[in-house]
């Protein structure tokens, strides 16, 4: 993996979590890591719409992302 990154140019965008995340973690080979909310389905409920009402950056790095229900007919800004 480190030589595919040696020899790459550009990003290498690995989507997964498990082993591959941890040996590409142990060996160093992370450079950024991208988290992506996507808050649109909830498992036995279905598609409920939500809108990002607002975001806080805690002092350990966590993320609060508070959402509310939106209004009826709303559009997603996907």
């Amino acid at each position: 993996m480190r030589a595919l990154k040696d020899v790459h140019d550009g990003n290498l965008v690995v989507p997964c979590a498990g082993e591959l995340a941890r040996d590409l973690i142990a060996h160093d080979l992370v450079d950024e890591f991208w988290f992506t909310v996507s808050p649109y389905l909830f498992e036995g409920i279905g598609p409920v719409r939500l809108e990002l009402t607002a975001t806080t950056t805690l002092p350990s790095g966590v993320v609060r992302l508070c959402y509310r229900p939106a209004p009826a007919g709303a559009s997603s800004a996907a």
